[in-house]
């Protein structure tokens, strides 16, 4: 950080607040962890429990590290982190009020959403579109054909070969 400042001097004079270069890194660093721990841990049909604790790592990182949190997202998560059957709970997009991603029993999803909708005050829009429930699906697919054509192909197969 310090080379950075005095490679960059106009980084310190640009913000009132001081920059947590450093801090940043470490969230960049902790995040490539994580994304490598969680690719290891779905191709060996991991557990839930343990994408979880890296979802939460990642909670503390973005608020602690990254700074991205904002006290109505903590109260929301705590909410979350609360409910029996929530596994993990992590900021997705830029942060600042965006969006939490958790990672929710399914036997537990309805528990959840009455927390919520007890607290629609912490919510900008009506809390039945506030949350949106995704399974879990075949995961990333490639476009091929010409622009425009839906005509879309597994990246890998499904199937041994």
């Amino acid at each position: 950080a310090d080379e950075v400042m005095r490679k960059y001097p106009t980084l310190q004079a640009a913000g009132e607040g001081e920059l947590q270069i450093k801090n940043w890194l470490a969230f960049a660093r902790g995040e490539l962890q994580r994304s490598q721990e969680v690719q290891v841990l779905l191709h060996a049909n991991g557990d839930a429990a343990t994408l979880g604790s890296y979802m939460d790592q990642a909670w503390k990182d973005a608020g602690e590290l990254y700074g991205i949190r904002t006290p109505q997202m903590d109260e929301i998560a705590d909410l979350c982190q609360d409910c029996e059957g929530v596994m993990g709970v992590k900021v997705m997009g830029a942060g600042f009020g965006g969006n939490l991603l958790a990672l929710v029993r399914e036997d537990s999803l309805e528990e959840l959403r009455n927390i919520l909708g007890k607290n629609q005050n912490l919510f900008s829009r009506p809390i039945q579109d506030s949350i949106l429930v995704h399974n879990p699906g075949q995961g990333v697919s490639i476009m091929s054909g010409p622009e425009g054509d839906m005509n879309w192909s597994p990246l890998w197969p499904t199937t041994e070969v």
